[in-house]
């Protein structure tokens, strides 16, 4: 196997003035970086190593696969063979491509090969890692249009996309997360850049989220990180837990720049969280979907893990038969002694530490709201730092200090369920 050309990129934070770690060193797995569907058989793939070491792909059993006219079957398996380095690139080619083509291919196939209606995907062994076009469906010609589609043109990866597509049943949308050239472009074939931000030097945490309260809900999820930083790179899931919809992800949301005191803030529009039993991960470098089944046996443990690793998780627990949970920390019905329901919302306190204390159920701490604060709960303070309810500004709410905690438990409030 001969070397390509290696242009893999130094990202640079700005905002810190200094050079950032190779984005090679958080990809965990190879990716399509250049398809080309030129004239005749001008047609080939090119495959990206950033994972910082080199793979042998007959021993992982790395294949690529074409499903032709909307079938939902392959007509198609290619078994690679050979090596390819880190930070380098491997391509496989119709094995009647032009010179040009052929002059850096790896691995060449004299099959009939994808036309522009065609979905592609990569394969290790049996587990789909990235996905061009959409299996089970004839877009007709073409998916997407002009220079950036799948017919008679090249696509290459954007710099910024650091993990495949591993969505094989949803629209598929080239812009989103590649170029496209005039047909037969070739220039780019053999090499491939990455550009997306380096990691900062410290994960950030799920600090605050709220996602049932009395009358419409308000919802939010608060991340703590260091002061001013962009968080681009993790995002907050959220999967489902109650019985029949276990494993589902039902919220996807990309983290942004925090602010000068460290917080970065999701405010949610109400019922976009469950208000039942739920899960939330913050996980670096997601490349799955909303919508997608994680847990496809339902047994509590993750099947599908399509991001580089999860940071940080929080879960809520109603006390359902047959709920499931996906994190190690569950807050459940009375888990505080404060109530024998599950908590709406919850937070850190003091802020990133792992004690979870329930937030008030009837917004306390709300512009608004007076809420009905006891002792063992929280005040909702999204953006800003989290505080216990020390102090209750109503005289009849005060009075429900002297009932005890035990008191105080028979008079809480039940939930709203959506």
């Amino acid at each position: 196997m001969k070397m390509k050309k290696l242009a893999t990129t130094i990202a640079v934070l700005a905002s810190l003035g200094a050079i950032g770690s190779t984005p090679a060193a958080t990809i965990t797995e190879l990716f399509f970086s250049e398809y080309i569907e030129g004239s005749s058989n001008n047609k080939a793939l090119e495959v990206y190593n950033g994972t910082g070491a080199a793979i042998n792909l007959a021993t992982g059993g790395y294949n690529v696969q074409m499903y032709f006219n909307g079938n939902t079957s392959a007509g198609l398996t290619i078994n690679l063979t050979g090596t390819v380095a880190s930070s380098d690139v491997y391509v496989l080619a119709q094995s009647s491509a032009n010179a040009t083509i052929l002059a850096e291919a790896d691995q060449t196939n004299g099959a009939g090969w994808f036309n522009g209606d065609d979905a592609v995907v990569l394969r290790k062994g049996t587990t789909i890692i990235d996905a061009i076009g959409q299996i089970g469906f004839d877009p007709g010609s073409e998916w997407g249009s002009g220079l950036t589609s799948t017919a008679d043109n090249t696509l290459r990866r954007l710099s910024s996309i650091v993990a495949g597509d591993l969505t094989t049943n949803d629209t598929f949308v080239p812009n989103i997360e590649w170029d496209g050239f005039a047909t037969d472009t070739f220039d780019g074939l053999g090499s491939h850049s990455t550009s997306a931000p380096p990691l900062p030097s410290t994960d950030p945490t799920i600090n605050e989220f709220s996602a049932s309260t009395t009358g419409t809900d308000v919802e939010f999820v608060e991340i703590l990180g260091a002061p001013s930083i962009d968080y681009s790179r993790y995002w907050l899931l959220e999967i489902e837990g109650d019985d029949g919809l276990e494993g589902v992800i039902d919220e996807v949301i990309r983290v942004g720049t925090t602010d000068a005191n460290g917080f970065w803030l999701a405010s949610l529009p109400a019922n976009a969280l469950e208000n039942g039993t739920l899960t939330l991960l913050l996980v670096q470098d997601f490349a799955g979907a909303f919508g997608t089944d994680l847990d496809t046996d339902n047994d509590g443990v993750l099947d599908l893990t399509p991001w580089a690793r999860i940071v940080d998780s929080i879960a809520v627990f109603d006390g359902g038969a047959g709920d499931l949970v996906y994190s190690a920390v569950s807050l459940g019905p009375n888990y505080d002694g404060v109530s024998s329901f599950a908590p709406g919302g919850a937070s850190r306190i003091p802020d990133g530490a792992n004690n979870w204390v329930r937030n008030d159920f009837d917004l306390a701490g709300i512009p608004g709201y007076t809420g009905t604060p006891v002792a063992g709960e929280a005040l909702n303070t999204p953006g800003a730092s989290n505080r216990l309810a020390v102090s209750v500004p109503e005289p009849t709410t005060l009075a429900l200090f002297g009932l005890g905690l035990a008191g105080i438990g028979a008079v809480r409030r039940r939930r709203t369920v959506n």
